[in-house]
């Protein structure tokens, strides 16, 4: 999100990757404390601490390739992606994870394919009516327009 954003918050950096005992060992011996599952903290110096955190093998969503030099590209969730990531999160019916869900949008307003967003929370709330995602899509989006006005 913070990619997306241009704004930093300090969350987790969420990365996708199998990892096994060699691994997590590896990132113990940079300095990552392993905190559960395959949730790591690095704590600098100064006090400030990154979380990271492998939720999963695969990217939920669409991806898009950054290249950050001729030799290294980085791939990230697409923002589209994202934004439905985030809308799904919401149906938890928190004021936390929905407050995240709109500040995305709001964030990234002008530079979203709504369409997009729109035909994949359509075919996942079909998927998946008891969820309520098109509810929360809804509430989402309402919430986010008055704030971008």
């Amino acid at each position: 999100m913070n990619l997306h954003t241009g704004s930093y918050r300090p969350t987790d950096v969420d990365m996708c990757a199998f990892l096994d005992q060699n691994d997590r060992e590896a990132l113990e011996e940079l300095g990552f404390r392993r905190l559960q599952g395959d949730q790591f903290e690095y704590t600098f110096a100064d006090g400030e601490r990154w979380l990271l955190e492998f939720p999963d093998r695969v990217v939920d969503g669409q991806i898009s390739r950054i290249a950050l030099d001729d030799q290294e590209i980085l791939e990230v969730v697409r923002l589209e992606s994202l934004i439905v990531d985030r809308v799904v999160q919401a149906t938890d019916k928190t004021s936390t994870m929905f407050d995240e869900a709109v500040r995305l949008c709001v964030a990234v307003f002008e530079k979203t394919d709504w369409a997009w967003v729109d035909r994949e929370i359509k075919r996942r709330d079909s998927n998946e009516p008891a969820l309520g995602l098109g509810d929360v899509y809804a509430k989402v989006m309402s919430r986010t327009k008055a704030l971008s006005v």
